[in-house]
Order: structure tokens, then sequence, then C-alpha cells
């Protein structure tokens, strides 16, 4: 793995996010356990994470894959500025049952996440991408 300053100097901003994620990932048993983590690294794993994985399988894939962090993720991105990303996260917690289900196994839940998904992703990714990089830039001193 390569060391945090090796990753900050990286010139292509998305290969430096990208490598940024998989250091924080390493650091943080991958989002589980963020107490070896400054509050910029936790902030920033969670939003990209979010991102990643509403890309593979839309927000019911991010809850269900991460069931025991979507809460303090809502909770982070009140703090940030990405009222989009909230808004997006809130509405897909407020169907989504008490518990982890399988993933895709709610047809019904399904098409109503989708349908989330729908109308918040394309507001989301630029909201995202228009957040991410400068969040980098302000806090680079805070990643270690």
């Amino acid at each position: 793995t390569k060391n945090i300053d090796d990753i900050l100097s990286i010139s292509d901003q998305d290969e430096r996010l990208y490598e940024l994620f998989i250091y924080i990932g390493d650091k943080s048993d991958y989002g589980e356990n963020f107490a070896n983590c400054t509050i910029a690294e936790q902030n920033f794993y969670l939003l990209y994470n979010f991102h990643m994985e509403l890309e593979c399988g839309g927000v019911e894939q991010f809850i269900c894959n991460y069931y025991y962090n979507h809460e303090i993720a809502l909770e982070i991105f009140q703090g940030m500025d990405v009222p989009i990303t909230c808004q997006y996260l809130q509405e897909a917690m407020a169907i989504y049952p008490d518990k982890r289900i399988a993933l895709n196994s709610n047809q019904e839940l399904s098409t109503q996440l989708e349908a989330i998904d729908k109308h918040y992703y394309q507001l989301h990714e630029e909201e995202y991408f228009n957040y991410i990089y400068d969040y980098v830039d302000k806090h680079i001193n805070q990643f270690e």
C-alpha cells in the first residue's frame, strides 16, 4: 500500500480519490471501525463509499451492504454541504425496514428504492463531484 503523502500527491483527482478510499478502507476495516481515522478521513470514506455503492446497485445496495453505518452516514452528510445526498438517503431510509434484508429480496421495496434512485441519482452525482474534490483539498492536512 502507498503512504498517505504519495496518495495526496497524485495529480489525477479520480485516482487520488480512489487511492485515498483504499487507504482509509484498510485503516478502518472497510468502514467498520474508524477509531484510527480522523474525522476528515471518516467523512470522506463514507461519502465516497456511498457514491460507489450507488453506482454499483443503487441506494438499496448501500443500505443493505452498510446497514451497520447507514444512519451514521446520514448524520455525517448532514454536517457536510451535500443537501441532495442527505435527502436521497433520508427518503430511502424512511421506507427501508428496521432490519437488514437481503438485496433485491423484496420486489416492492426494490421498486420503491429504484424510484428514489431515478429521482436523485443524477442530482447526487453532480453534487458529489462538485463537493468531493474540494473536500479533500480543504482537509488535506487532516489525512494521516
